[in-house]
């Protein structure tokens, strides 16, 4: 358990990790609900999981393997998979001084909670422009791609995209522009709360690159939103992006994972230093992976697994 490291997280409070006793009457609960919560699954006809963590988690628990499988969230991407690749549109809502075509965008999809990690994300992004700002300097010239457009430091931005749920990630989103203060960065980072689906889908149409940082998500459909837009993700390694999305498909790459403030800064880096044929082939590549994720595909699969309870004995 993460709570008997005695480390510090969103679900495990100060005061838990920092006292033993506490960690382990919490340890202990966690185990005796895990048993009560693997008895009652046992007694499951059809187990259906979102993912193959998911799936690992749950036949460790409720030990029904051969009753156990994966059936992917739909995610209908249709209209996502429409937007261009090599021009990416700008965001017609955002200001002219910001909107321009040149702007390389790296957004953010998720709600302003803890787990979403959104702190890490600008940490990741001040490294990424404190290491830009060392190569142009040591090169003494603005970093290039292969056909000569140029990559200006100062239309790089981040936004964070995301919906505030109470007054506790209202607080959250003011912490992190004052973190984004204290890393200067504050003019490079855009804060859209509760965001129009309008305004979303602009972004999703203007972005280069997509971050993701919550560790073990089951799954990660941002991330399937991503690929279908067009944007490249840069996906925490672990959960569901890990081991569902943002893996090898046809022998290719559909994205980057990432775990650490170094690791996410390279990687945004080499997303936008692509060369545009070899960004082109990324993004062909997620879209025809996403296609696994379609409501058809989940439609079909669900049809498929529940004919075993539904219809017992026939094939």
């Amino acid at each position: 358990f993460r709570t008997n490291s005695g480390k510090e997280a969103f679900n495990n409070s100060k005061l838990l990790a920092n006292i033993t006793l506490f960690r382990r009457l919490k340890v202990w609960y966690y185990k005796v609900f895990a048993w009560i919560y693997g008895v009652v699954g046992q007694f499951s006809h059809l187990v259906l999981v979102n993912s193959s963590w998911t799936l690992n988690h749950i036949v460790a628990l409720w030990n029904v393997p051969d009753r156990t499988h994966i059936l992917y969230p739909p995610a209908d991407t249709k209209y996502l998979q429409k937007f261009a690749v090599d021009r990416r549109a700008p965001p017609r809502c955002q200001p002219s001084s910001s909107s321009s075509s040149s702007t390389n965008l790296v957004i953010s999809l998720g709600q302003f909670r803890p787990e979403k990690n959104q702190e890490l994300q600008l940490r990741a992004f001040a490294r990424f422009l404190r290491n830009h700002r060392q190569q142009q300097q040591q090169e003494k010239r603005p970093l290039e791609e292969k056909k000569g457009k140029r990559i200006d430091d100062k239309n790089i931005k981040l936004v964070l995209i995301g919906g505030c749920r109470n007054e506790d990630d209202q607080k959250r989103v003011k912490n992190l522009k004052h973190l984004a203060s204290t890393l200067g960065i504050l003019d490079r980072v855009v804060f859209e709360v509760n965001a129009s689906f309008k305004l979303l889908v602009e972004y999703l149409a203007a972005a280069h690159v997509g971050l993701h940082t919550m560790v073990n998500e089951h799954f990660g459909i941002g991330v399937v939103e991503f690929m279908a837009a067009g944007v490249i993700p840069v996906a925490h390694r672990s959960g569901g992006p890990l081991m569902d999305i943002v893996i090898k498909h046809k022998g290719q790459d559909v994205g980057f994972l990432a775990e650490t403030e170094e690791e996410y800064a390279s990687c945004i880096s080499k997303v936008l230093n692509l060369e545009p044929a070899k960004r082109r082939k990324i993004c062909e590549i997620g879209r025809d992976r996403v296609n696994q994720f379609s409501n058809e595909e989940f439609l079909n699969r669900f049809k498929k697994l529940s004919k075993s309870v539904i219809f017992p004995g026939k094939r």
